[in-house]
C-alpha cells in the first residue's frame, strides 16, 4: 500500500540507470509514479524502465505533468485553445504505448489538478474541469484504454479547482464510474483544516490513489514534499484511516528533488525511515 514513489529523473544526474534498477528493486518498492515527458527523459528510457521493473512485478502509475513550462496542460484554457485537447489525446496514447511495455495485468491511474482560476472565475474553473474529465473518460472508454483517472486534494493556496472535499466529491459522484476517483494528498488536505479531520464515507469510497509526503520548514518557508522524517505534521488519523478502509489504495510517496540538496542521499534516508514513520503514525488507533 505504501510502497510507490515518485519517479523522480533528475536522480539520474548522480546515478546510471542501471543503478537505479537495481537499488529500487532491492528496496523491495511495488511502483512509482511517473509524470512522462520528453523533456524530462526520452521515451523510450521510460519503456526500459517499465519493462525491466514489471518483470519485479512493479508497476507504473502516473501524474500529468502539468508543471512542465509552456502550459500544454493548462486545463484553464480548455474552452479557448484547441491544442489543449491534442495534447492531452497524444498524452493519453503515449502512456498506452508506455503500458504496453509492462508485463503486469493492472489499471494505471493518471492523476491530475483541477484547472487554475483567479477568486472571480472560480466557476469557469470548475466547468473546464468537468469537461476536461468527460473527454478524458469517453476517450478511455471509446478506445479501450485501461487507464483511471484521479483529481488530486490541493491545498487552497494553489488557487487551482478542487480544494475543498465537497467540490471533488461532486465531481466524481456526478460521473459516477470506478475509473474516477480522487486522489488523497493527506498533506495538502491536513493543510486546509476541514472540518472534521478526516473526510467523510462519500469521499473515501472514492478514494483510487493518496499521495503522503512531509511538510515543514524549506530555506525559511513553509514547504510541501519534503523528506517524511523532516515533517511537522502529525497524520496519525489520516494513515490509520487508509489503511483500514481503502487497505488496498496505493499511496505515493512523494519527495520532490527540488526540497533536497541531496536527493539520492535524502531518498535513501526516507526510504528507511518510511517504516518507522508508518509505525508511529500508526500508534494511536482510531477505530
Amino acid at each position: 500500500m505504501f510502497d510507490f514513489i515518485t519517479f523522480e529523473e533528475k536522480i539520474f544526474k548522480t546515478l546510471s540507470h542501471e543503478a537505479f534498477k537495481e537499488w529500487m528493486i532491492a528496496s523491495d518498492i511495488h511502483g512509482f509514479e511517473v509524470s512522462v515527458h520528453e523533456t524530462l527523459l526520452p521515451f523510450a528510457l521510460y519503456q526500459d524502465f517499465l519493462k525491466s521493473f514489471s518483470a519485479h512485478r512493479m508497476i507504473f502509475h502516473y501524474h500529468v505533468p502539468d508543471f512542465i513550462p509552456g502550459n500544454e496542460f493548462a486545463i484553464e484554457r480548455w474552452f479557448e485553445d484547441d491544442a489543449i485537447k491534442k495534447h492531452y489525446e497524444a498524452f493519453f496514447y503515449q502512456l498506452l504505448q508506455l503500458h504496453e511495455s509492462s508485463s503486469v495485468d493492472y489499471r494505471p491511474i493518471i492523476t491530475f489538478h483541477g484547472a487554475a482560476h483567479r477568486s472571480d472565475n472560480a466557476l469557469h474553473a470548475q466547468e473546464a474541469t468537468r469537461y476536461f474529465c468527460d473527454f478524458a473518460l469517453n476517450l478511455f472508454e471509446q478506445f479501450r484504454m485501461p487507464f483511471a483517472l484521479a483529481i488530486e486534494t490541493l491545498h487552497r493556496s494553489s488557487k487551482q479547482w478542487g480544494s475543498n472535499r465537497r467540490d471533488l466529491v461532486s465531481l466524481v459522484y456526478d460521473f459516477d464510474t470506478p475509473r474516477f476517483g480522487i486522489c488523497w494528498d493527506m498533506v495538502h488536505d491536513a493543510r486546509n483544516e476541514e472540518t472534521p479531520v478526516l473526510p467523510d464515507r462519500f469521499f473515501l469510497d472514492k478514494v483510487l490513489i493518496g499521495h503522503l509526503h512531509g511538510f515543514g520548514d524549506f530555506e525559511d518557508i513553509k514547504k510541501d514534499h519534503l523528506p517524511l522524517w523532516s515533517s511537522e505534521l502529525d497524520l496519525k488519523e489520516q494513515v490509520n484511516c487508509l489503511k483500514h478502509d481503502q487497505p488496498k489504495v496505493p499511496v505515493i510517496h512523494e519527495l520532490l528533488a527540488c526540497r533536497c540538496d541531496d536527493y539520492e542521499q535524502m531518498l535513501q534516508k526516507d526510504l528507511l525511515y518510511k517504516q518507522e514513520y508508518l509505525c508511529q503514525q500508526a500508534t494511536k488507533q482510531v477505530y
